[in-house]
């Protein structure tokens, strides 16, 4: 056994130190993470990998930019991100479109904050607002990290309305991914740095009103996925979340406030899908809650109770269209709010 003075031994030397310097060091130690964290954030605002995160930044950078008054305002997922394009509002003499549909998970409080806060910094859209959900968002509850991706100030979900009340864990949960991007996002810097150079090349895929335009169908993926909602709502009986019905009430709330005409839109989807009588029977709950929020006012109106369906041709999951879809989506989502606005009456504006 080697003696402690044999040269193979690694040695190690203590200097004498004071607690002044071991502070010094530690300051300059987390003076280095917080940096790190700050060039990390900072990095991945511009070229992150996670879309989902992408979409949410880019969809609040529209959000400061329009100032102007606009026709139409667009809210929802991501089934509205891809589903309804404002360029067929324009087409169709509806005027001018702003599409700010972000992910499901951000649930309907997030259209509640976003048309908060939209009304807040610019004009009330002259027509309407639509709010456009896939059907099993409604059951969903709050996704702390997620929150913290919202760019607005910290504490936002305690002054917007519907308020959110945060555990001690989810406080963290948003607080790192909010602050601490090393840790939270490593896989995005993983995927960020095996990309090279090419990262700094990544294409933009929303067009200048907030619509991502997606050309061609994934077959297969929606034979997956529609296998999967099949299982759910099988396995599963639909409730809605507190937070989003609280968020129904809000949006209510807003629309009487604004005298602002709200259109509650169901998600296109997949017509092998809506062959299922499980499915159906879930589905048929959920549309049957949505309209117990909403019954008997005058301002917010449910759309396609039945929803519009489609060929997995034009699909890039069970709710999720092609280009083609959203077009013809959109036509008919134009088509129901005439509808809706002469069952009403004249005075429905």
């Amino acid at each position: 056994m080697p003696s402690p003075a044999d040269p193979r031994m690694p040695t190690e030397r203590i200097p004498p130190s004071t607690g002044g310097e071991i502070a010094r060091t530690l300051s300059w130690t987390l003076l280095m993470v917080v940096l790190a964290n700050v060039a990390a954030g900072a990095f991945l605002a511009r070229f992150t990998p996670n879309e989902g995160y992408r979409l949410i930044r880019e969809k609040w950078a529209l959000v400061d930019r329009h100032a102007e008054p606009i026709d139409w305002l667009i809210l929802g997922d991501s089934s509205g991100n891809q589903g309804i394009d404002p360029a067929v509002f324009l087409e169709r003499g509806q005027g001018e479109a702003l599409n700010l549909c972000t992910i499901g998970d951000l649930l309907a409080q997030h259209d509640a904050w976003m048309l908060e806060e939209y009304l807040a910094r610019a004009a009330r859209p002259r027509q309407g607002v639509v709010i456009s959900h896939v059907y099993d968002v409604w059951h969903r509850d709050v996704n702390a990290a997620l929150l913290g991706k919202v760019p607005l100030p910290w504490g936002f979900w305690e002054r917007l309305e519907p308020t959110v009340s945060l555990s001690a864990a989810q406080t963290r949960q948003l607080f790192l991914a909010r602050f601490v991007p090393l840790w939270a996002e490593s896989d995005s810097l993983a995927v960020a740095a095996s990309a090279g150079p090419t990262v700094l090349s990544w294409p933009r895929t929303l067009d200048a009103a907030g619509f991502k335009a997606e050309d061609l169908p994934d077959e297969s993926a929606v034979a997956k996925d529609a296998a999967r909602h099949r299982s759910f709502t099988r396995k599963k009986s639909f409730r809605m979340s507190k937070v989003n019905a609280a968020a129904l009430r809000r949006i209510v709330a807003l629309a009487e406030e604004h005298q602002l005409d709200v259109y509650l839109v169901n998600s296109p989807l997949y017509e092998g899908l809506w062959e299922d009588s499980g499915f159906t029977a879930y589905y048929a709950d959920v549309v049957a809650e949505i309209e117990r929020h909403v019954a008997d006012q005058p301002r917010v109106h449910l759309l396609l109770r039945e929803p519009m369906t489609f060929p997995a041709s034009e699909l890039v999951n069970v709710d999720h269209l092609t280009a083609s879809g959203a077009e013809r989506f959109t036509g008919r989502v134009i088509e129901e709010i005439a509808a809706s606005r002469r069952a009403a009456g004249p005075t429905a504006r």
